[in-house]
């Protein structure tokens, strides 16, 4: 039940913690800078700041949304390819994963996403297919399009309590 309280925790104070830095971004951006929409705010035609939210299931952390902030390292254009690099903070009922990536998003008629990145995850009790109380670090490819789908290979870091110190881990989400 404790794990369960300081997941609600962590979603609440990041959401506390990105409205009050958005809002203080805002008052000090210059007239050349602005806000689109209520969760991206530009700084420059490359930079921008935007937690996109989605929703998640998947092993190990079962039901979890995520959180992410990027930064365009190409041109922001209405079609073709757009880079970023992207920190994910993605808090769960049974663990919480921290990753890093790079982030091609192919906007056209439709939006269809490529994302690689590294990730940190550490378990509460009773993760899906992992061991409790651990901490794991693997790369992650994902997809979007329409849908999320996410599919990682971990490994222990800690102090093994079991025989399997990896596992491939797999989710599914909507949203960005």
């Amino acid at each position: 039940m404790k794990t369960k309280s300081l997941g609600v925790s962590c979603c609440i104070l990041l959401f506390l913690c990105a409205g009050n830095c958005r809002s203080q971004i805002e008052d000090s951006v210059s007239t050349k800078q602005h806000v689109i929409g209520d969760i991206l705010l530009q700084l420059s035609n490359k930079q921008f700041i935007a937690p996109l939210l989605s929703i998640e299931y998947g092993s190990p952390i079962g039901v979890s949304f995520s959180s992410r902030y990027m930064l365009a390292v190409s041109e922001v254009q209405e079609y073709g390819f757009v880079h970023y690099m992207s920190l994910i903070l993605n808090p769960g009922l049974k663990g919480c994963r921290l990753a890093i990536g790079y982030w091609l998003i192919a906007i056209g008629h439709s939006i269809i996403s490529l994302e690689g990145r590294l990730a940190a995850i550490h378990t509460f009790s009773n993760p899906i297919h992992a061991d409790p109380h651990s901490t794991y670090l693997g790369p992650e490819l994902r997809i979007g399009a329409g849908g999320l789908f996410n599919l990682g290979y971990y490994y222990q870091v800690d102090k093994a309590t079991s025989k399997k110190r990896t596992f491939v881990g797999i989710q599914y989400g909507i949203g960005f």
